[in-house]
């Protein structure tokens, strides 16, 4: 599982005077319907693929990369008009229509059976944020204006990931690989070996098996004796 760097702006922070609560959503086998088979929801739906979520899309019409999903038997696509009744059983909706009325009915229908939902680009019509996302390794890095300049966002995360060096994603990697060894630690030999790890510069690390062999000396240092470490 990546770890997950998330960032809010501070101008956008609020909305309607309310603090935003970051998460990240396993929304694998959950219900998800998606409104609207333009560009912009097959840009959502194809981010929700990856989740694993069971996704049902309502559009009387789709881009061709929605089509294919369907004919895959990955989506289940409903060739027609958004009702109300099409949001029995979700989880999570994203409404993604050009059709103002139609994205205030979801909204409206959503809200009424206390469903998370998105209404892109209309952050009053959300009771949560997507973020602009990106991977680098093991480094899951979201951004969020929280609705201020969503535009933006992208150009932030991009920035994100390309200052991440090559290697502290190779620690992160390794540090996912002792993980359970980590939590066996007790409380103060844990914060000793983390310590040691905040201090530890990856770059110093020639190569992997480096970077592998330090970790490795400073957990067995931590699990021994937790004063000080080489």
């Amino acid at each position: 599982m990546p770890i997950c760097l998330w960032i809010c702006s501070s101008y956008g922070l609020m909305m309607n005077h309310e603090m935003l609560y970051p998460v990240f959503l396993k929304l694998s086998n959950l219900q998800c319907l998606v409104v609207g088979g333009g560009t912009v929801a097959e840009r959502k739906i194809v981010h929700l693929v990856k989740t694993g979520a069971k996704i049902t899309v309502v559009s009387p019409r789709v881009t061709e990369t929605i089509h294919q999903l369907f004919t895959s038997q990955t989506i289940i696509w409903i060739q027609d008009k958004y009702k109300s009744s099409y949001m029995d059983r979700m989880h999570l909706v994203i409404s993604a229509t050009n059709n103002p009325l139609v994205n205030d009915l979801v909204f409206h229908d959503a809200t009424e059976r206390r469903i998370f939902i998105n209404s892109v680009d209309d952050p009053d019509r959300c009771s949560f944020m997507v973020p602009a996302s990106g991977l680098k390794g093991d480094v899951h890095v979201a951004v969020c204006t929280s609705g201020a300049a969503p535009g933006f966002s992208a150009k932030i995360r991009d920035s994100l990931i390309e200052y991440l060096s090559s290697e502290t994603v190779s620690l992160v990697h390794e540090l996912k690989r002792v993980r359970e060894r980590i939590k066996a630690l007790s409380s103060d030999k844990k914060a000793a070996f983390w310590k040691a790890i905040h201090d530890l510069d990856p770059q110093t690390c020639a190569t992997d098996t480096v970077l592998r062999e330090k970790i490795e000396s400073i957990l067995t240092s931590a699990a021994t004796d937790s004063r000080s470490f080489s």
